[in-house]
């Protein structure tokens, strides 16, 4: 891609730009441009830090052989996924103090307080699994790719009229069914957007 001038600095704009950061421009187009382009470091948030802990749970649960996903199983993983995490980035115990708070509100967990409660947290991380499991049941599901990385190249127009080639990535973490399953599969994970006509 080209580069531009922009306040006195040159600035390359990204080779390609996945849903996430698409929905970041459309959203707030400096918040794209803190994450994208000046890459400033961000705080892990609760909410953030709880989609990698059950991203992960998801991933070890599809590691085993579908009769054993249940969702106590995936329950019984969110503990030693966290520890993992923490282990991997020890930076993520300042979300929890070592003393909470005498107001905290276990409802506050994403807040921004500062005052989170580890169990809550962690309890909030099954909630979810439990909702995943309304939807889904991953023991009629066989992936037949993980994390299956799909791109397509999408022209925009730049402001000075000309067409300028981006590329959209995005991985798609749908599973499959297995043979002989009923229902689709599939998590919400965001489809790749078509290629615009030439």
């Amino acid at each position: 891609m080209t580069a531009d001038v922009l306040g006195g600095t040159e600035v390359r704009a990204p080779a390609s730009l996945s849903p996430s950061r698409a929905a970041d421009f459309l959203t707030c187009p400096l918040l794209y441009r803190f994450r994208v382009i000046d890459r400033l470091p961000e705080r892990p948030s609760p909410a953030a830090t709880r989609g990698t802990v059950v991203h992960s749970v998801l991933e070890r649960l599809f590691d085993l052989p579908a009769v054993e996903r249940t969702l106590q199983q995936a329950r019984d993983l969110v503990v030693p996924e966290w520890e993992r995490l923490l282990e991997a980035e020890p930076e993520l115990a300042e979300l929890f103090p070592l003393e909470p708070a005498a107001d905290a509100d276990p409802a506050d967990a994403d807040a921004g307080s500062g005052r989170l409660d580890q169990a809550a947290w962690l309890q909030s991380a099954r909630d979810l699994l439990d909702a995943y499991f309304e939807l889904e049941d991953p023991t009629r599901l066989e992936p037949a790719e993980r994390e299956l990385f799909v791109e397509c190249e999408v022209h925009v127009r730049a402001t000075d009229s000309r067409r300028s080639p981006c590329r959209s990535s995005a991985r798609d973490d749908r599973r499959r069914p297995s043979a002989g399953a009923a229902g689709t599969g599939g998590t919400s994970s965001p489809r790749a957007p078509r290629a615009a006509p030439a």
